[in-house]
């Protein structure tokens, strides 16, 4: 069959194993065909001839109708199916593709339009045969092979390492794919944590956020609440005047007379020492001195230093329950 198989444009997968066998001297098997085709040693093709399929477009799915013209190397032949037949049926093919299976393809189609119909020599397309078709291989190409195989006087060793070969290369990408599955899922879970750690980062940081305005709020509340009461206390003591009687607010003393002396050290007592809780900071004696400068329209000395009377007025009007703070 030698010189039959070689005026042949195409030979099926029944036609391709005999030959093998024939030009190399070695057992050839469907499983061990398909695992040349896997290794991408031997392109494949399906007779397209009818088949309707598609073009993928830029935008994800939509895609442009086309028909088979001819015959379309299979880019995924993965997809290969092999036959086992009783001594009854050898010598038909034995390598298919099955149907309701995606396949990608390329090779001769026509588009049709509103435009008309335009063909295209070599096109990658996809298509979903209805029914089992049976493979092809060029003749050219199964030549090809044979004489890798061969390589030579030493047929049957090249040719049993070539399957020991394809055999290894064939495990080796089931494991990788099988590999890059889980590391896949591994990806996807780890992904998914990094997101869930995101979502509860910003719902954190949003919490954190409106407590800190309602803190601000509080206690920007609470300090315009001190500040109207102050205001207050110093109107009404401005209402009372500066010339009646000055009286301590907290013990009830009470001067028969008012002075300019009196009336400031009251009137700093009230806003430094009156109102001052344990929880507050105690004012420095250098602070209420100077208060008492401004209060009495005096001078500080030529080093920046209080006058030593408001020293001394000072020290009058802290009360005996708080240490003295220098400074």
């Amino acid at each position: 069959m030698d010189k039959v198989y070689r005026l042949l444009d195409w030979l099926d997968s029944a036609q391709v194993i005999d030959w093998l066998e024939a030009l190399t001297g070695t057992p050839f098997t469907p499983s061990l065909l398909r695992a040349i085709c896997l290794a991408e040693k031997c392109p494949v093709y399906l007779d397209c001839r009818g088949l309707e399929g598609f073009i993928k477009s830029d935008e994800p799915g939509i895609g442009y109708p086309v028909s088979g013209t001819g015959y379309s190397r299979i880019l995924q032949p993965a997809v290969l199916k092999p036959l086992t037949l009783s001594d009854d049926e050898k010598g038909q093919p034995l390598l298919y593709v099955a149907p309701t299976q995606w396949i990608e393809l390329e090779g001769p189609v026509v588009t049709r339009c509103a435009a008309g119909a335009k063909e295209h020599l070599s096109q990658h397309w996809s298509a979903l045969p209805p029914n089992s078709h049976i493979v092809h291989f060029k003749t050219t190409d199964i030549e090809s092979l044979s004489d890798k195989m061969n390589g030579g006087t030493k047929l049957p060793a090249e040719a049993e390492n070539l399957r020991k070969q394809l055999e290894l290369e064939s495990a080796g990408r089931y494991v990788a794919e099988g590999e890059i599955l889980d590391l896949r899922d591994e990806l996807g879970a780890e992904r998914e944590a990094r997101l869930s750690a995101e979502r509860r980062a910003k719902k954190a940081e949003a919490a954190a956020a409106k407590l800190r305005q309602e803190m601000e709020a509080t206690y920007h509340a609470q300090k315009a609440d001190e500040e109207y009461r102050a205001g207050e206390a110093y109107r009404n003591h401005l209402a009372t005047g500066l010339t009646e009687p000055s009286a301590d607010p907290v013990n009830g003393l009470q001067f028969p007379y008012s002075t300019k002396e009196l009336e400031a050290m009251r009137k700093v007592a009230s806003e430094h020492w009156a109102n001052l809780t344990p929880d507050k900071r105690q004012p420095t004696q250098l602070s209420i001195q100077k208060a008492l400068c401004d209060a009495l329209g005096l001078k500080m000395d030529k080093n920046g230093d209080p006058p030593r009377k408001t020293k001394a007025l000072a020290t009058a009007i802290r009360p005996d329950s708080w240490p003295d703070t220098t400074g």
